[in-house]
């Protein structure tokens, strides 16, 4: 690394220092001279980066900018928009018209930014319902899912008697029970409370242990004592 610096150095002291062809000066001097006095101070801010991309609105009234997505309104689906992103935010523009403006998304584990009133009746939904799934989440992750999937599919209407019945199937039944039920019923695209309480009933069936009736283990007493031996 040194001798490579060493030759960069070199290669700059001579470029600096001989003359040019045409105006036979020093690049040196010129700087010194002519340049120097003409440069400005720093600003005492320094300029902020900014990104800016092309990006067709999709049908869900999302935009593309760096991986995470922007709702915008509904009426702009289809559309080209222009987006500038900074550090702190994005600027969502459509023929020169500014369409909205985010914080930028920058947690890892979110994708997605939306205002509430760009959101869908279910979407609202979820959210003035989170204290359910957190809720069911307890109990497992898929009663959760399963929670999650009640919510989103009622448009704004939420039967609260499917979701109250299921959080209390813990007083008879074990969370991991429960949160197996769930998971298959949604598997099996039967979302509904009939389900998961079927399966809850096999599954507590197979557990019972099997128990012989006392006629059944008299009977094979009888057959132990009664029959002849090999050596008979």
């Amino acid at each position: 690394m040194g001798t490579a610096q060493d030759h960069i150095d070199r290669k700059n002291e001579l470029a600096n220092l001989r003359k040019h062809g045409s105006h036979l000066q020093k690049p040196v001097e010129v700087f010194l001279n002519n340049e120097a006095g003409e440069l400005k101070p720093l600003p005492s801010l320094a300029f902020e980066i900014e990104t800016m991309s092309y990006s067709k609105v999709r049908r869900d009234g999302y935009v593309r900018f760096e991986n995470k997505y922007y709702r915008v309104h509904d009426k702009f689906r289809q559309q080209e928009c222009l987006l500038i992103g900074s550090q702190k935010q994005v600027t969502i523009y459509s023929k020169g018209l500014l369409l909205d403006i985010y914080d930028r998304v920058t947690d890892p584990f979110t994708s997605k930014a939306c205002k509430d009133h760009y959101k869908q009746d279910f979407e609202k939904t979820l959210k003035d319902h989170g204290h359910y799934i957190n809720r069911a989440k307890k109990i497992g992750e898929d009663v959760g899912r399963f929670v999650e999937m009640i919510l989103a599919r009622g448009e704004g209407f939420v039967d609260l008697r499917v979701i109250w019945g299921l959080l209390s199937l813990d007083k008879k039944y074990e969370a991991q029970s429960i949160n197996t039920a769930c998971r298959e019923a949604i598997e099996l695209s039967q979302v509904n409370l009939k389900t998961v309480m079927s399966l809850l009933r096999i599954m507590a069936q197979e557990k019972k242990p099997v128990i012989r009736s006392q006629q059944e283990e008299e009977f094979k007493l009888c057959l132990l004592y009664t029959s002849p031996s090999p050596r008979d």
